[in-house]
């Protein structure tokens, strides 16, 4: 009943999605939309992601993951990179460094992906015991900073309450003295 229930919702969330593309975009524009992104898809990154996996066949898989990872990361990174878009009379539109971010991404892929392979081949019971005391200390991290959350809103809502009780009795002051002359 309730994975019926969740259907329903998202089937009227889709609805109402489509329904506003339909207003916005025009039912044309998007079906050409649609299938210009399904063509770009089976003609450009579908056989690229192959490539990548064919040229990448005899590296260790996690090396071959992070090859795809960093390929797909890069092309869908590759307009911004390239500053398609951007304006020279409006310097807010691209205003990052894009090539840079790009290449600290693609290093960070492969330093996690290093650090991953070096856990699982060299250390497998001391790197499930280093993630597993990384998970609690996230864990805690995350119980404490949702209690200082909460606590900050608490504390918030009571400045507020402060305040409407101030305003309270200051608009009955002021109500009083107009009464009284």
């Amino acid at each position: 009943m309730t994975r019926r229930a969740l259907y329903a919702a998202g089937a009227v969330f889709v609805a109402i999605g489509l329904a506003g593309i339909g207003r916005h975009v025009g039912v044309a524009g998007w079906a050409l939309w649609f299938a210009g992104v399904a063509v770009a898809h089976d003609a450009v990154f579908a056989p690229l992601v192959f490539g990548v996996a064919y040229v990448t066949r005899r590296m260790p898989a996690p090396w071959r993951r992070a090859a795809v990872i960093a390929g797909t990361v890069t092309l869908v990174a590759l307009p911004a990179v390239l500053g398609f878009g951007r304006r020279r009379d409006n310097p807010s539109v691209l205003p990052q460094a894009y090539g840079k971010h790009l290449v600290a991404i693609v290093i960070l892929i492969g330093l996690v992906t290093g650090a991953v392979a070096a856990l699982n081949a060299y250390a497998r019971p001391m790197g499930k015991a280093i993630l597993s005391i990384v998970g609690i200390l996230l864990a805690i991290w995350l119980v404490f900073m949702v209690i200082g959350m909460i606590i900050s809103a608490l504390k918030f809502l009571i400045w507020i309450g402060f305040l409407a009780v101030i305003a309270a009795v200051v608009v009955t002051l002021i109500s009083k003295m107009a009464k009284s002359s």
